[in-house]
């Protein structure tokens, strides 16, 4: 066997076989590594290793790096990213394909294979899409992936640097993301006629909630997050709110934003007063007998609007998967038709890219209260977006199809 190395041993935590480990310190580095079957295969390891080390200090070698140090890198040097858990998640789907790899070593074949084995092939039209129930991806979260790798991979070339001055890797190069065409659900607002259905189908809270989203266009996040200390009452616009969201709650976190109330999100407002002393939408189990007595329980934040009820409701609306980020797409497509400017809507919808014109002379406070109380009551067909006028074709179509069907059921009972 010949003889035996220092800090090669026997692994006391390894559950099955004899399985080593190596623990090494040379010339200022560690080496360690476990899972080894035997002691021979231990030391060959180790002995590559020291060899590799020697050819760093006295030939400028560039060091071995695999994609999973790189990527345990990536994150160690962004602790306070706010995608940081996205991040990780992402390096778990796609590290059993390319994190045993050197870094010059992934090619376009690995991504590939990551990508016929996660892909989620898009809903058809009028299924509803299924979430996470097969472990698949959507072409929209593996390009996330696949992003992530390039930025690890970018990063490598050209800013992480060896002990001897040599970057991680020698070339910089980018894997080719998906074609998102075909892939991606499309936005789908709602028309004021599925709104009234919608809303008809929903509990109390969720209409609440609902009807501030259409009218705010606020995320789900922020809407259930939403705090009465956040609130600023401005007696120049006839007492009116408006609520200050910190950066934390924003997307990107990048700045505090503002929610402009009109009148109806403003009346939802005032009808939740009272309920709860931190939260604006809250939820409770009410009497179904015994009205006069107290309720049972206290009222409790809401996590998500995307629930069973929400799921419930939209089907017997008869809306399809219809998503909760759907009522801020519908916010945005009510501005468009109610001739509301760009630089408004970007405000409103908090858009990251606005014009420097706005960043130093942006849309002012009248303009944004004028702009939301637009999309308050519905205009009637004055100026329909092409999406929206067909979609509301087709609403009608099928509203009369089922008013027909319903007679004739009718008409069957009273004939027998």
């Amino acid at each position: 066997m010949g003889k035996k190395s220092t800090g090669i041993y026997r692994d006391s935590q390894a559950i099955e076989g004899p399985y080593w480990q190596v623990d090494k310190w040379y010339r200022g580095s560690r080496i360690r590594s476990r899972g080894f079957s035997s002691f021979d295969e231990a030391q060959d390891w180790l002995n590559r290793q020291i060899q590799e080390l020697r050819d760093i200090g006295l030939h400028g070698k560039r060091p071995r790096r695999t994609f999973e140090q790189a990527a345990i890198k990536h994150l160690n040097d962004n602790p306070n990213k706010v995608s940081l858990e996205s991040d990780v998640y992402q390096f778990k789907k796609i590290l059993p394909y390319i994190g045993h790899l050197e870094l010059g070593e992934i090619g376009q074949t690995h991504v590939d294979q990551f990508i016929a084995d996660f892909l989620r092939p898009p809903p058809e039209n009028g299924a509803s899409e299924k979430r996470g129930k097969d472990g698949r991806l959507s072409a929209k979260t593996i390009n996330l992936v696949i992003s992530l790798v390039n930025t690890v991979l970018g990063r490598a070339a050209t800013e992480w640097k060896h002990e001897n001055n040599t970057l991680w890797l020698d070339r910089q190069f980018k894997l080719k993301a998906l074609d998102l065409a075909g892939q991606q659900r499309p936005p789908r607002p709602i028309l004021w006629e599925e709104q009234i259905k919608l809303l008809a189908a929903l509990p109390s809270h969720l209409q609440d909630m609902t009807l501030f989203c259409t009218n705010s266009g606020v995320r789900d996040n922020v809407v259930c997050q939403l705090r009465w200390s956040w609130e600023v009452r401005l007696p120049e616009f006839g007492n009116s709110s408006v609520f200050l969201i910190p950066k934390e709650y924003v997307k990107g976190r990048k700045k505090d934003e503002v929610i402009i109330c009109n009148s109806v999100a403003q009346a939802v407002i005032d009808k939740c007063r009272g309920r709860h002393t931190e939260f604006v939408f809250v939820f409770r189990r009410e009497r179904v007998k015994n009205f006069a007595q107290p309720a049972k329980m206290r009222y409790q934040p809401i996590q998500t609007m995307n629930n069973t009820a929400w799921q419930r409701a939209r089907t017997t609306a008869g809306l399809g998967d219809l998503h909760v980020h759907d009522l801020r797409h519908t916010f945005a497509t009510r501005l468009r038709e109610a001739g509301v400017a760009d630089a408004s809507i970007s405000a409103l919808l908090w858009h990251g890219d606005r014009s420097i014109t706005d960043h130093y002379a942006g849309p002012m406070l009248r303009e944004l209260f004028d702009a939301v109380e637009k999309v308050a009551r519905d205009p009637g067909n004055q100026n329909r977006s092409m999406r929206m006028l067909i979609q509301q074709h087709q609403f009608r179509l099928a509203d009369k199809a089922s008013a027909t069907e319903t007679l004739k059921v009718s008409q069957t009972g009273e004939a027998k």
